[in-house]
């Protein structure tokens, strides 16, 4: 069993030395709301305000090692730089040549009455409006690339329907990250094209495949299974219900509708659809199947956040025993918990606190699940917690702009805190930027992040971890998948794996890549240097916008 963290948005990056972080300006009625309609953004929900405390404006962050809060003028004025969600592109503000922020119009900067504030929050707390622009722009490029890529093909080849399948990825992972960022007026002209792109392959098996994962959600009510464990704790206040698609499974309490868990569930068979259109598709054969399972594989439960009726349900309903003091402290110490019934099924169990990022928990969740799956093969006795986590901050980065669960924290912080003690840049970095410079700057070479322990990880064997995932997902071929396949098999003996290894991987790379040209390589010389040198040119030239070449 592995025990699962959320990390808290108002004090994620306590840390981080960022100039500015993006606030979220709850009002305390529609009526205060109604004053900045021209600038509201929609949240849950909630129209809300979102942008940047203008320095000496009113509002200012105080940051401290429990997390960060923020502070405003009750009786006057706070000025805010407006994040603009009809375009990500639009930057408010200009650097001077004191390094100083100024508007660039009257319009950038918004004056929002202490009166009117009801709560103040952290949105995307690892970003600035200016680091959302640039992450903007590097998607749209991807885009282009995936486009490129799929012209260099004669339509309606096979080559020409993988990488048509790469190019509608593309499209949905960066629309889903405009409405994690609430870009949602960005988001209608990409969604047509991409409606547009997806006529071209509407009768297509994998199309079809991925309708009929979509529109499987179905509401199952209570099962007699479900009441009786309710029964057993003695505390019948609550009230759970379950829902399943064909992949996954929720079992959740009152305080979500089912309109929510049915969204969420929505989500999860999209962010399963995603991957296989990266990881698999593109390579499936005899020799290299699909190892997704049909049916449920995944579950999730989302309940109440009282410590003691999580313990009594979870044993209930799971037969999950806790074991023993030691174990118990560090289940408390945690916000949920992680671990396999049987070689088919993972099961995330969650105590969830009124806000939680639901939608977090499902992606970060899924990237352990399909990275056990895929690369492994079951879902139990993965040997390799480096894939997991890459994956999981692979997937969330993707798709929603952030990580906000991981079983262990990338601390941007530990980055900057380095940075300046050697003099280098990092102000101003986006997320992207800074895991990787992480990666680049301090994290091992890949031979020895695949012998490290999750407990042993840092943040650089989180950013390596994150980085080379991303290289593998967007420039490596059927060899980088044999060889994390191959990865995953040769750990099951921790006394062999590395010599196995070390002799995969020179056969492997000792033959020519997919397209018929050379690996490289040069027989004798050390292969895992070769492959990280590989990573390390990508991480340089692709990985990032250019902010930080």
């Amino acid at each position: 069993m592995r025990f699962l963290i959320t990390l808290a948005l108002l004090g994620l990056f306590c840390a981080s030395g960022a100039v500015a972080q993006i606030i979220q300006v709850e009002f305390k009625d529609a009526k205060a709301a109604k004053r900045y309609k021209k600038a509201l953004a929609l949240i849950n929900g909630e129209q809300v305000l979102l942008g940047e405390p203008v320095e000496g404006g009113g509002f200012w962050i105080e940051k401290k090692d429990q997390g960060s809060t923020i502070h405003y003028q009750g009786g006057g004025d706070n000025d805010l730089y407006l994040l603009d969600v009809r375009d990500p592109s639009q930057i408010p503000y200009k650097i001077n040549r004191k390094g100083e922020k100024e508007a660039t119009k009257k319009s950038s900067v918004l004056s929002v009455r202490g009166k009117d504030i009801k709560a103040l929050r952290l949105f995307q707390p690892t970003e600035t409006i200016e680091t959302l622009a640039r992450e903007y722009t590097f998607r749209l490029r991807r885009i282009q690339d995936c486009e490129d890529a799929r012209d260099e093909h004669k339509r309606g080849s096979r080559p020409w329907f993988a990488a048509h399948h790469l190019l509608l990825g593309a499209y949905e992972r960066t629309i889903n990250w405009l409405m994690s960022c609430s870009f949602t007026a960005a988001v209608e002209p990409l969604a047509k094209t991409l409606a547009k792109e997806k006529r071209q392959v509407a009768k297509e098996a994998i199309t079809l495949r991925a309708e009929a994962a979509l529109n499987s959600v179905k509401v199952l009510g209570t099962p007699d299974d479900l009441q009786d464990a309710v029964e057993k704790t003695g505390d019948d206040s609550h009230v759970f219900r379950v829902q399943e698609s064909q992949h996954l499974r929720v079992v959740y309490f009152e305080r979500f509708s089912d309109e929510r868990i049915s969204d969420l569930l929505r989500l999860g068979e999209k962010v399963i659809e995603l991957f296989r259109n990266q990881f698999v598709d593109p390579y499936v054969s005899p020799d290299f199947e699909d190892r997704i399972p049909e049916g449920v594989f995944q579950e999730f439960y989302f309940g109440p956040s009282d410590i003691t009726y999580h313990e009594h349900f979870v044993e209930a309903y799971y037969g999950f025993i806790w074991g023993d003091d030691a174990n118990k402290k560090r289940h408390r110490n945690s916000s949920g918990s992680r671990f396999s019934p049987n070689p088919g099924l993972c099961l995330d169990a969650w105590r969830v606190p009124e806000r939680e990022d639901m939608e977090g928990l499902i992606t970060h969740g899924l990237g352990h699940s399909l990275a056990d799956f895929h690369f492994h093969g079951s879902a139990t006795g993965m040997q390799q917690p480096w894939l997991e986590e890459g994956l999981g901050y692979y997937l969330s980065f993707e798709l929603l702009g952030r990580n906000s669960v991981t079983c262990s924290a990338f601390d941007p912080g530990t980055y900057v805190r380095r940075a300046k003690e050697e003099g280098k840049k990092e102000i101003g970095m986006s997320y992207r930027e800074m895991l990787n410079a992480t990666a680049r700057e301090y994290a091992p070479r890949i031979d020895r992040l695949l012998l490290k322990y999750l407990y042993a990880m840092e943040d650089e064997d989180l950013a390596k971890s994150w980085s080379f995932l991303d290289y593998v997902a967007t420039d490596l071929d059927l060899t980088g998948q044999r060889w994390l396949r191959s990865c995953c098999r040769l750990a099951r003996n921790r006394d062999t794996f590395m010599a196995e290894l070390r002799k995969y991987t020179e056969e492997l790379y000792g033959q020519p890549d997919a397209d018929g040209s050379p690996s490289g390589y040069q027989a004798g010389k050390d292969v895992f240097d070769f492959l990280d040198k590989r990573w390390l040119k990508y991480a340089e030239t692709e990985q990032i916008s250019g902010a930080d070449r």
